[in-house]
Formats: structure tokens, sequence, C-alpha cells
């Protein structure tokens, strides 16, 4: 794509569930995980990973609490 700086999305990655804070793990299709924002620039090399959400974190709160946000708000 033209004029494309790169891209951003969460993954989830499967874990065991943890014995503290059980419930903060399990995401939406109710899989304990941790979910992960990874960011790519527009020759798909990976310039960011960001590994510390729980499962449940929706990725609209981990790009918000981001320090790229800041980077990019109007």
């Amino acid at each position: 794509l033209p004029n494309v700086i790169g891209c951003i999305d969460g993954t989830h990655i499967p874990i065991t569930a943890p014995a503290e804070n059980e419930g903060d793990y399990v995401n939406r299709k109710s899989c304990h995980s941790i979910n992960v924002q990874i960011i790519c620039d527009a020759a798909n090399l990976i310039t960011n990973v960001e590994a510390k959400w729980p499962g449940s974190v929706h990725d609209a709160r981990m790009y918000r609490e981001s320090s790229l946000s800041n980077k990019f708000a109007c």
C-alpha cells in the first residue's frame, strides 16, 4: 500500500492459567493468554513488541496506553 508507515495488531499467545489474577488472563474465546501488540514497518520488519498485557485486555487499550499512541495523536 502506498504511503503506509506500518501496521499495528494484537495477537493472543496461549499460556497456562496463572495462580494469581487468573481471570484477567481469560480472553474473549475463554482461553488463558497474554495479548501482545506487534508493530511492523512498511518493509515488514518488526519495530516494536509489547508483551505485558493479560488476555482480557482489548487491543484498543493496549494501543491507547502504549508509548506510540502519543506520537500519532491528533
